[in-house]
């Protein structure tokens, strides 16, 4: 039985680019510009899932097409953490879209 040998790989070099430009040893790369922005500051509010729920609901009855940044600046000025707020607006709204 004869092994078979497996052709030796050939080194890949990069060539510089308009998008890449080559880069002179020992230096780092430029970072990315990053659109992540500062963490937000966590509810100041008891409770604020049913906080926001009770927004919308309120909201939404008063006028049904209630605009979600108007319901979201209302759980914003209550103390809700906006991630939180949107997240619950959503859910809010798909569960009154499920429950018709």
């Amino acid at each position: 039985m004869t092994t078979r040998k497996q052709p030796a790989a050939k080194p890949e070099t990069k060539k510089a680019t308009a998008a890449s430009p080559a880069k002179a040893p020992g230096t780092k790369p430029a970072a990315a510009k990053s659109k992540a922005k500062a963490p937000s500051a966590p509810s100041t509010v008891e409770s604020p899932v049913k906080v926001v729920w009770a927004i919308t609901e309120r909201m939404t009855k008063a006028n049904p097409g209630v605009a979600r940044k108007d319901i979201l600046a209302a759980c914003l000025a209550k103390g809700v953490n906006r991630f939180t707020a949107s997240t619950q607006i959503q859910r809010f709204k798909a569960a009154q879209k499920k429950a018709k």
